[in-house]
């Protein structure tokens, strides 16, 4: 894709990126350009053909319409969010959970140079944690709730030596 060494060196660092990156290229519906029907992939660093889990050959020039390893509906998700990014020119961060990898990526989109690039980030670890807590949080709060018996909660009260000598409702 890049011929000077300097473009090399840039290449080199991309491709060595451990997160998936992507340049995404808008497909245009007419010869006057006015509206995106699609975007195809540009560049993508190795870390993004190993999560996607093809062959280059297959990945690269695909369309976003065709991705493999995307759902209808995230193949239609992406292609919204690369158009908002293209057309307001305006960065686009947020999480999303992709169903066929049972995967929740942190992503960044930005627009530079007529093309859309995409810098995600695995928080499968994070997100099923923070999923788990709130899932633990919401039976305690519906077992407190749905309970005939009051409830309450105690601070202890420390003296100088680490003894309890009360305790202090919460």
């Amino acid at each position: 894709m890049f011929s000077s060494p300097d473009e090399k060196l840039l290449t080199s660092v991309l491709d060595n990126h451990p997160e998936p990156i992507v340049l995404h290229t808008p497909v245009f519906g007419s010869e006057e350009g006015d509206t995106i029907v699609d975007f195809t992939l540009l560049y993508f660093n190795d870390a993004a053909r190993q999560q996607a889990n093809l062959p280059y050959a297959l990945m690269k020039g695909q369309k976003v319409s065709e991705l493999a390893g995307y759902s209808e509906e995230g193949r239609k998700k992406l292609t919204q969010q690369l158009i908002e990014v293209y057309t307001s020119g305006k960065d686009l961060q947020t999480t999303y959970y992709n169903e066929l990898l049972d995967i929740y990526f942190d992503v960044l989109r930005r627009k530079i140079d007529g093309a859309i690039l995409s810098i995600t980030k695995n928080v499968n670890a994070e997100m099923k944690e923070r999923l788990e807590k709130q899932k633990q949080q919401e039976l305690v709060n519906l077992i407190l709730n749905n309970s005939l018996n009051g409830w309450y909660v105690l601070d202890a009260v420390l003296n100088e030596q680490q003894k309890v000598i009360d305790f202090m409702f919460t």
